[in-house]
């Protein structure tokens, strides 16, 4: 379990914002820090940094006015919104709008997103490898300061042979190759 999720963070809600409502939100990672399925179908779990939001704590104990980092369980139109506005970098800050529209089922919600900042490219010294993710990388590098082009698809397909084990999952290859 990442370090991250050991951290005893309250939680912040989407739906506790009022129609048409807005909170500001650095995101801490470009991507979720956790990932699963339940009953409910898949999940996705993120860090962010709030100001003045309402959040649960680990406890049950709601807090009106919180500023700190936070976790979030967003919608999946809403983690696929975030992922685009993150493009890869952390520390992203985005704008979450809580909009209500008449949709062909009755009211649906929807929480636009608005990218308020660029961010920053996480450095690969912060990038935490496996051996064998380490040799995987570490032979790419190899071949690329030879002068040989890889591409992220012959990257994905070399994460797969045999001397890997098996052991880099096909998205996992395609953010290590971000850091070739």
């Amino acid at each position: 379990m990442p370090e991250q999720e050991k951290e005893q963070n309250p939680n912040f809600k989407f739906k506790s914002l009022p129609i048409g409502g807005s909170i500001k939100m650095k995101l801490e990672t470009s991507k979720p820090i956790a990932t699963g399925t339940n009953n409910y179908g898949e999940w996705n779990l993120w860090l962010g940094h709030v100001k003045n939001a309402k959040v649960t704590h680990k406890d049950g104990k709601e807090e009106a006015d919180y500023t700190g980092k936070v976790t979030f369980f967003p919608s999946t139109k809403l983690h696929e919104a975030l992922i685009a506005a993150a493009n890869g970098k952390d520390e992203v800050e985005v704008e979450v709008t809580r909009l209500v529209e008449d949709g062909k089922r009755g009211l649906m919600t929807k929480y636009p997103v608005v990218k308020l900042s660029e961010g920053i490219m996480p450095s690969s010294s912060s990038l935490s490898l496996s051996n064998t993710e380490m040799n995987l990388v570490n032979d790419a590098k190899a071949l690329i300061s030879q002068g040989i082009k890889i591409s992220e698809a012959d990257f994905v397909s070399a994460a797969s042979e045999e001397q890997y084990k098996g052991l880099v999952s096909e998205n996992r290859a395609k953010d290590l190759y971000r850091f070739l």
